[in-house]
């Protein structure tokens, strides 16, 4: 019977989910969709070292918010997605970042932003047809911006055409409501709260733009989440002998796996990637060329 217990311990936790990144079985299922075990592991180990409170949530939990964020081809870089805990289950976030990069995937989206405006800034927009659209924006520069009242996202496609939305207050609190947790302290509405604004923003440009099939997953799985529907992913149901995420805590052995070593080899990271610094590199979304990693 599978455990998902509560580990308190954050070393412990660690330790945990490092046996159940290196178990055959979620090996298996990140390369199944071309993801690279040893990044994901490394990048579900150092997000316990930067945000603690991760250790409050089921291992379960956590591996399957993984999962789904690998098998829509989001990036382990920090900033294409987010793992928030409420309570003690673990919750994919998508940012705005990841909205950006998967929309850049269809090769035929130029350039894509998008912004928040403040009630100091200077703002104005036409929504028409031809040269009678256009968005005009310039942000202050007071110290106190203040309240946020829109925002906007926009689309340069590879055939010249352009494609752009603005998204009142109003509208972003109707999603931020259906948001889980959206009031919690932990929640990135609460920590992040303009990047939740963008990523909501592309989130409504998308339906407009040519799509890739992995911007095709992410739409679905943003608007079941939205609609309080626990996403499906056939590739993630792991149930049997070798479930992974049956793991005895005080031994951080998997049931019916030999688990020798298992905690000083789920351990090690790639020599290039410490548990503190371990992160993606991040590709340039014009040329796709690797950028150095942000080690902060």
């Amino acid at each position: 019977m599978p455990r998902d217990r509560q580990i308190a311990n954050v070393g412990q936790f660690r330790e945990t989910m490092g046996v159940i990144f290196k178990s055959p079985t979620i090996q298996d299922r990140l390369a199944a969709v071309g993801a690279e075990p040893a990044l994901w592991r490394a990048f579900v180990m150092n997000a316990i070292e930067r945000s603690p409170e991760l250790a409050s949530c089921t291992p379960r939990s956590i591996g399957l918010a993984v999962m789904q964020a690998a098998s829509m081809k989001l990036e382990p870089n920090g900033r294409d997605f987010a793992l928030v805990p409420f309570g003690n289950t673990c919750t994919l976030i998508i940012q705005y970042q990841g909205m950006i990069a998967l929309a850049y995937r269809s090769g035929l989206v130029a350039k894509i932003e998008a912004e928040v405006v403040y009630e100091h800034d200077e703002f104005n927009y036409s929504k028409g047809t031809g040269s009678n659209e256009y968005i005009a924006h310039k942000a202050t520069l007071e110290d106190d911006p203040g309240a946020l009242v829109c925002v906007w996202a926009k689309a340069i496609l590879r055939t010249g055409g352009e494609v752009f939305v603005v998204v009142p207050k109003r509208e972003i609190m109707k999603r931020k409501a259906m948001s889980r947790g959206s009031d919690k302290p932990s929640s990135p509405w609460v920590k992040w709260e303009p990047e939740m604004w963008q990523a909501k923003a592309i989130r409504i440009l998308a339906d407009f733009l040519p799509q890739s099939p992995e911007m095709t997953n992410v739409l679905g799985f943003e608007s079941a989440t939205e609609a309080g529907i626990a996403p499906e992913l056939p590739l993630l149901t792991i149930e049997g002998a070798d479930d992974p995420f049956d793991v005895d805590v005080a031994t951080r052995e998997i049931e019916g796996q030999s688990q020798t070593d298992a905690v000083a080899d789920a351990l090690t990271v790639p020599a290039t990637q410490s548990p503190e610094n371990a992160r993606a590199p991040e590709r340039c979304q014009a040329t796709g060329e690797l950028l150095p990693p942000d080690l902060e």
